[in-house]
């Protein structure tokens, strides 16, 4: 599965686009960057968009949409680690985490 992460990722890109609105930003950052992934490894992905909910629990609710979009369910394994931020809170990622988030 994650040798498939760039046909996962851009379908993901695509529905969070229907879900959030056209001007949503989705990147991946981490080991698949860098090109050091494993079998074992995840693909971080950072959705930015004004209208992510501010609160928690909505976030989550919404992440769970976005896998059920794809076909991933609760007990399905999940290739993605799904990080979702309001527009301006991405700089907590790029700068605090020192990533290099490159858009899909």
């Amino acid at each position: 599965m994650i040798r498939e992460w760039r046909r996962l990722v851009e379908k993901l890109k695509s529905v969070a686009r229907e879900v959030l609105g056209p001007d949503t930003r989705v990147c991946v950052f981490g080991s698949v960057v860098r090109g050091r992934y494993t079998a074992a490894s995840d693909v971080d992905v950072l959705i930015v968009s004004p209208r992510v909910p501010s609160d928690w629990r909505s976030r989550a609710e919404l992440k769970i949409a976005l896998e059920e979009a794809l076909g991933i369910g609760p007990l399905d394994p999940n290739p993605l680690e799904i990080h979702l931020v309001r527009s301006g809170e991405e700089s907590w990622y790029l700068e605090h985490l020192g990533i290099e988030c490159v858009d899909v």
